[in-house]
């Protein structure tokens, strides 16, 4: 602890401490005056001049005919102050209540500035009119005026990476790219139909010109073809079922076309003009048909066939009348007949066999003699022992599988219900009309009967 006898030495000696000065020199035009924390120290004589200065301190530097020098001095040393000669901006607009900015700092009109030599930003604006954005360079010991008429309209550059004819702009044909002059606010391009985004919408700032540039992606028509018919297209990353004809934004698409069975082809398409494309899938395994159980005949979606593509099919195994006595989905490597009970049930039925509960449409695989539960909501639930093939339906939703020899859109009574093959497809018993499609063309058209308690099979020879 201090005594009380040096306490009054040592605040003397701390506060004496902080005001010693130490010494600056200015270096500076002959003649220039040197002000310091805004006091006069002198005037430059010799090329140079000393004093001592407390810091942190601000240092201007002043000669008539040059711009001032200002900077702040953080410790002594020496300082060259380099004074160098103004460059004169005036500025002049139209209209005369314009108001303008340099670098942000509101200015007048009605006078010359002294400007540093630099980059300048000019902001021209008014009420009514479209603002105006200025780069300015100045030069040293530049004299420069500025005349700054604002206008009403925007001129708007519209880019375009392509030459395009025919766009309505504002209830007028143009051509892009171009430049047109155009009022602030919202406009709408309205493009050929073969490009991609055919209406586009711009907003236009008050601005003295504006760029937009134009999406022109246009759309080609893509189609795709080829065997086996009932293959699927990967295009990036959406997936069609063959064959696909439609139109696509142009660019660069990973195209895999792929089907159970067949070797998967994967090939890269540039879309640039319309184009086709044709497939041949190469099988995984073709092999022959034997079934050994004599007096039968197998069918695969809906034909008999001696060699087949290991995939999925419907299958079905008849007697010598045509009556189904099994069916189901198979491989094709069928050899025995197969010792479960088939049983098809439509959408108004629920199957529980043991703990599982099925819904319909389905086909089904049973134990002869095997007990089922069977639920419909209009006659409830029953307890039924199969021991031959069944099907449960109604005379509103009878079940109907649908085949021909090449893959066709189909229609019933004038709705498309999908492509062949199709798998039991419901719909109420009598007569209704038949017809197939390929590639937009009619080439089937008959007339059908469908029953109730059987599956109606309809094979087409095309």
């Amino acid at each position: 602890m201090l005594s009380s006898f040096f306490k009054p030495i040592v605040l003397i000696l701390i506060t004496c401490l902080s005001i010693i000065s130490l010494a600056l020199t200015v270096i500076s035009e002959k003649g220039a005056i040197v002000y310091y924390n805004d006091s006069l120290i002198g005037t430059i004589k010799d090329n140079s001049l000393s004093f001592n200065a407390t810091f942190p301190g601000f240092l201007k530097v002043v000669k008539p005919g040059y711009l001032p020098f200002e900077k702040e001095i953080t410790e002594d040393g020496t300082v060259t102050a380099q004074l160098i000669f103004p460059s004169y901006l005036k500025i002049n607009v139209f209209p005369e209540n314009a108001e303008v900015y340099i670098n942000d700092i509101k200015c007048t009109t009605d006078k010359v500035y002294m400007m540093k030599p630099g980059k300048y930003t000019i902001k021209v604006s008014a009420s009514g009119f479209t603002t105006k954005t200025i780069e300015l360079i100045i030069n040293e010991k530049e004299e420069k005026t500025l005349d700054i008429s604002l206008k009403r309209t925007v001129t708007l550059n519209i880019q375009s990476s392509k030459n395009i004819s025919g766009v309505l702009f504002d209830g007028k044909f143009i051509n892009v790219p171009t430049l047109l002059e155009v009022s602030p606010g919202k406009h709408w391009f309205i493009l050929p139909n073969n490009f991609a985004e055919k209406i586009q919408e711009f907003n236009v700032p008050a601005v003295d010109n504006f760029s937009i540039t134009i999406n022109s992606q246009q759309v080609y028509n893509l189609q795709i073809s080829g065997e086996p018919e009932n293959a699927y297209v990967k295009l990036n990353d959406e997936i069609y079922k063959l064959p696909f004809a439609g139109d696509l934004v142009e660019g660069t698409y990973n195209v895999t076309i792929y089907v159970e069975g067949y070797k998967e082809e994967f090939r890269q398409l540039n879309l640039k003009n319309d184009t086709v494309v044709n497939y041949a899938l190469e099988p995984v395994e073709l092999y022959k048909f034997n079934f050994s159980e004599e007096g039968y005949k197998v069918e695969f979606d809906g034909f008999q066939v001696d060699r087949l593509v290991r995939r999925t099919y419907f299958t079905t195994i008849k007697d010598t009348d045509g009556n189904i006595i099994w069916c189901g989905f198979s491989d094709g490597n069928l050899q025995n007949m197969p010792t479960t009970i088939s049983i098809l049930v439509n959408s108004d039925y629920q199957v529980t066999i043991g703990n599982q509960t099925y819904s319909g449409p389905a086909v089904l695989q049973v134990q002869r003699g095997q007990k089922i539960n069977l639920y419909n909501r209009l006659t409830g639930t029953e307890t039924i022992t199969l021991e031959k093939f069944t099907v449960f339906d109604t005379t509103e939703k009878c079940l109907v599988n649908i085949y021909s020899k090449t893959n066709a859109d189909v229609f019933i009574d004038g709705r498309y219900i999908g492509k062949t093959p199709i798998y039991l497809f419901t719909t109420n018993s009598g007569r209704h009309e038949l017809v197939l499609r390929k590639n937009g063309q009619e080439i089937f058209r008959t007339g059908i009967s469908i029953y109730r308690g059987k599956l109606n099979e309809i094979r087409i020879e095309k």
